[in-house]
């Protein structure tokens, strides 16, 4: 995702892909997005996708999932299992045809999304999500930007 010659320092690189796995909310990927922000020019593409990711996973933990895995051709929700009332709130709205996610593993969901570009890649795997966190959380979610 970080470009080598927009991000030469290789520790510095694995640094910040620390950080924003470690982010528990979306204050820290802003603080972390001002720090990349240089004046006068955008975000690498790679770099904005990689803040998005961020973004959507600390959304997903709010939820009460584990993990989220977006890749080109899905978007996949493991689920805590200590957070087992969203887990079953994801699942009755499946079974009632509210959300268009389908069971694939224990406490795993996933949806398929379109081939496409990075960035409207990102924005489906946002639209797919916002069904499940409203399902899940009823109120929980963290404020912020939206990724």
């Amino acid at each position: 995702f970080l470009p080598q010659e927009w991000f030469p320092d290789e520790s510095g690189r694995v640094a910040l892909y620390q950080r924003l796995a470690g982010a528990r909310d979306l204050d820290e990927v802003r603080v972390i997005e001002d720090e990349l922000t240089r004046e006068d020019e955008a975000l690498p593409p790679p770099v904005a996708a990689l803040l998005n990711v961020a973004r959507i996973r600390v959304r997903a933990s709010a939820g009460g999932a584990s993990d989220v895995v977006v890749t080109k051709r899905e978007v996949r929700v493991r689920f805590d299992p200590a957070r087992e009332g969203a887990w079953q709130a994801v699942l009755q709205a499946i079974a009632a045809g509210d959300l268009a996610f389908r069971p694939v593993a224990d406490r795993e969901i996933a949806k398929d999304l379109p081939v496409t570009l990075e960035g409207s890649l990102l924005r489906a795997a946002r639209v797919a999500l916002k069904p499940v966190w409203a399902c899940g959380t009823k109120g929980t979610q963290p404020g912020g930007d939206a990724p």
